[in-house]
């Protein structure tokens, strides 16, 4: 079967994989910017959050700030296509401690989240 261009084979009581095709899902669009919790929290390896993009145009940041305020790095900066995305990264860099994920977008949104990386 395939979903948004991924083949998924069945089980076949002959022992013989079936292709089944399935309809395409299509998401509405969000319709605010959203940010989520970043996952796993907290972490030994790498982080992924998942984030929502109502619009076009607009340039979306995100930062990762220490538990002093102290800026670490710039994760990205850049226009995003209205939708769902996932943003990933290491935590290799980063000593064993608290950390902030800021996500900056247009008309002054931003969102928070907290990070726990363990060694």
């Amino acid at each position: 079967m395939e979903l948004g261009g991924l083949y998924l084979l069945g089980y076949s009581p002959t022992g013989v994989e079936e292709e089944e095709r399935l309809p395409e899902v299509s998401l509405p669009l969000p319709k605010t910017y959203s940010l989520s919790i970043p996952y796993p929290n907290p972490s030994r390896g790498n982080f992924r959050c998942s984030y929502a993009v109502p619009t076009p145009g607009g340039r979306i940041v995100f930062k990762l700030y220490d538990v002093t305020g102290r800026m670490i790095t710039v994760l990205k900066d850049g226009q995003e296509n209205p939708g769902y995305h996932t943003l990933s990264f290491s935590r290799e860099t980063l000593a064993t401690g608290v950390y902030f994920l800021r996500m900056s977008a247009p008309g002054g949104v931003r969102f928070t989240k907290k990070m726990i990386v363990l060694r």
